[in-house]
């Protein structure tokens, strides 16, 4: 999960559209907040007020646990990089709390159908594409639960989205080219390619291939053989077998070699196969843990979803995006954000300065339906 739109860089360059879903550059303006920690309707003290809006230590403490860095090629620009982990994360839960003032402040506010619509669809997109665990499993390993999911990462997302698309109009027919698009294109929004989840091990000699896949065979697992072997094989994964993730069985993929690919093309699970790879010498024993055959949502149980990303597409493609980023920038050089803890509290500052130099720059429009190059 991209995952899901972490990046701090939301005050960056311009505007991104990724897989489709776009990020948008805001700020806010408001008066000064004389609101105290019991002001929040979340329990715990209060870390920041962004306007009369309070981040609490609890959200503090829910994003620290799941911080990364660097998830892109953008956030190797991004002004929180080397900076305390504290600090680079309060800079993002500052701008998020803004960017949903300002969709409410322009009249598109973010409703819970909306997050609601939008989790549902994050969540069947990654089991289907991504891990192969359940959602709720899947979250809390990347440090969520669903509430803070949403609060961190969907409603923000909502927030990008409804403001590119505001303004935007967008008619059952040109919603349903939309979707068609996507699929035919496979660009793995709306339509999944077959995929497989595997277990697999990779040894220099037939020999200990045929051996590796008779044990599997019988034990349905390379637990018996690596616990023999374990300085044969070239391996991945927690016991040096699995492969946790969904891989596409498309001959274009870069998941698995093409003869793996194609052998795998119609297996079934518990299938054990060996594979001679490319490189001389070497041999795929895999075992088939799940299969998933290629999927299609279908547009009338994601109607609106489709018409609020095509909306969004089409606000991407026009010149307003520029004029909307520039008086985002204006506008938060104007908020209202008190930092508590005396070791952030040059943060509003820094967030200031970086919107003031930030230029308006607008990204070039992708062609519909395709995602702009990162």
């Amino acid at each position: 999960m991209t995952y899901f739109f972490r990046s701090p860089r939301l005050w960056g360059a311009g505007i991104v559209a990724v897989a489709g879903v776009m990020t948008v550059a805001i700020g806010i303006s408001g008066c000064h907040s004389n609101s105290s920690p019991a002001d929040s309707t979340k329990s715990g003290e209060t870390v920041a007020m962004v306007n009369d809006d309070a981040i609490t230590s609890a959200d503090f403490y829910d994003a620290m646990q799941h911080y990364v860095p660097v998830k892109s090629r953008e956030d190797m620009m991004s002004p929180t990089l080397g900076q305390p982990v504290g600090q680079s994360v309060l800079w993002e839960l500052i701008q998020n709390r803004v960017l949903l003032q300002v969709a409410t402040q322009k009249n598109v506010p973010v409703t819970k159908d909306e997050v609601d619509e939008r989790y549902n669809y994050l969540k069947l997109v990654e089991e289907k594409s991504k891990t192969t665990k359940q959602f709720d499993e899947y979250l809390a390993d990347e440090g969520y639960t669903e509430n803070t999911y949403k609060d961190e990462q969907v409603k923000p997302l909502v927030a990008r989205l409804n403001l590119v698309a505001n303004g935007q109009t967008v008619t059952d027919d040109e919603a349903q080219k939309f979707y068609a698009f996507n699929v035919q294109k496979n660009t793995g929004k709306y339509s999944f390619p077959q995929r497989a989840h595997i277990e697999r091990i990779i040894v220099s000699s037939k020999t200990v291939a045929d051996a590796a896949a008779l044990d599997a065979k019988q034990s349905h697992s390379f637990t018996n053989f690596l616990a023999q072997n374990m300085a044969r094989p070239t391996t991945g994964g927690a016991d040096a077998s699995d492969l946790p993730l969904w891989l596409v069985l498309d001959v274009k993929s870069r998941d698995l070699p093409a003869g793996v690919i194609k052998a795998l093309k119609n297996a079934k699970t518990d299938d054990v196969i060996t594979v001679q790879d490319q490189a001389p010498g070497y041999y795929w024993v895999v075992r088939v843990v799940d299969m998933e055959p290629a999927y299609q949502i279908d547009f009338n149980s994601i109607k609106d979803l489709v018409k609020q990303d095509a909306m969004a597409q089409k606000g991407m493609s026009s010149s307003s995006v520029t004029a909307l980023q520039q008086s985002m920038m204006t506008t938060l050089q104007s908020a209202s954000i008190k930092i508590i803890p005396r070791q952030y509290q040059g943060l509003e500052t820094e967030l200031k300065a970086h919107a003031a130099a930030a230029p308006p720059q607008a990204m070039p429009a992708p062609a519909p339906g395709k995602p702009a190059k990162r």
